[in-house]
């Protein structure tokens, strides 16, 4: 995948409504993830390697920890994956967070080699979530959570 937003992404609204942008409203709906697998991606100038996050739309993150989303995640692996991202989010090649720990579980980053254009590998912004299952990711706790 070459110039795109992400590579991997999973995307959940939170447990309270959430303003995305004026005409788009979203948050509340209930659901799974639920034993999804990437494996073997290849990027270039992607803006996120990886993106995982239940907090989508929601700018305050306080907020989305105090209204955890409806919608579980859990058995979600993404492996060998290589590349490199953008600058946008330089040196954050990755995001992977949770509302709350007690509806995203197990989620697992395997054989990660990604590069941001200032030769960081592996920096990800990471909230609510297992880090001893993000294999040689170099996490950055997100401010709120």
């Amino acid at each position: 995948m070459s110039n795109a937003s992400d590579g991997a992404r999973i995307k959940v609204w939170p447990g309270a409504p959430a303003a995305l942008s004026g005409d788009l409203q979203g948050g509340g709906g209930s659901g799974r993830v639920n034993n999804i697998t990437y494996d073997g991606l290849v990027l270039s100038n992607v803006d996120y390697a990886v993106e995982i996050t239940q907090c989508y739309g929601q700018k305050n993150l306080t907020l989305c920890n105090q209204f955890p989303s409806n919608l579980t995640i859990s058995g979600v692996e993404i492996r060998n994956v290589t590349g490199t991202t953008s600058k946008k989010y330089e040196p954050v090649s990755g995001y992977v967070v949770c509302s709350s720990p007690d509806v995203c579980k197990t989620i697992q980053l395997d054989e990660i080699a990604v590069v941001s254009p200032a030769g960081v590998e592996n920096s990800f912004s990471c909230g609510n979530v297992d880090e001893s299952l993000l294999h040689g990711i170099n996490c950055t706790a997100v401010p709120g959570l």
